[in-house]
């Protein structure tokens, strides 16, 4: 089940800094994040997300999200780009670039990764507690606290709490 409104709605949050500010980049030990989110418990997890994808996306080799209409996929690429950036540009140290450049292509890859199970109809309480971490202005990273539920009604209802704090 395709579902386009969603991804829209989690681009509308990128793009007005409502997940991903620039206080949430403000990071003071980059090398210890790293570590974290290199871990088997953190890097194992989510491989097992974007494996379980794999399975939706049953592309043709090196035709990555063949199956999401080209117009769809911009957006997700969008997403992509617009954290990618946000993250690298956010370094104010140019001996810390090669540090951002990799957590740059990190939370780009878990928005990608946010984006396709939204697109889908994927769920994983693990991928919820990715989520999560976001929308509590932390970068995910080591354990996380799984959690039950649907990554759309999670997206909606914290689109919502965004909407009614204005």
């Amino acid at each position: 089940m395709a579902d386009i409104k969603a991804v829209k709605i989690l681009k509308e949050l990128v793009d007005e800094y409502k997940l991903l500010t620039l206080v949430d980049l403000k990071i003071h030990n980059i090398e210890d994040l790293m570590e974290r989110r290199d871990s088997e418990i953190f890097a194992g997890r989510w491989g097992v997300v974007d494996d379980e994808l794999a399975k939706f996306r049953n592309d043709p080799p090196g035709q990555f999200r063949y199956r999401i209409p080209i117009k769809e996929r911009k957006i997700i690429s969008s997403i992509e780009e617009e954290v990618y950036f946000r993250v690298y540009n956010s370094c104010a140290d140019e001996e810390m670039l090669i540090y951002y450049d990799d957590l740059s292509a990190y939370l780009s890859e878990d928005f990608g990764l946010i984006a396709e199970s939204l697109y889908w109809g994927y769920n994983s309480a693990w991928l919820n507690a990715l989520f999560h971490e976001y929308t509590e202005h932390r970068i995910p990273c080591g354990e996380l606290k799984e959690m039950e539920g649907d990554l759309c009604d999670m997206l909606m209802n914290y689109y919502k709490k965004i909407i009614n704090d204005k």
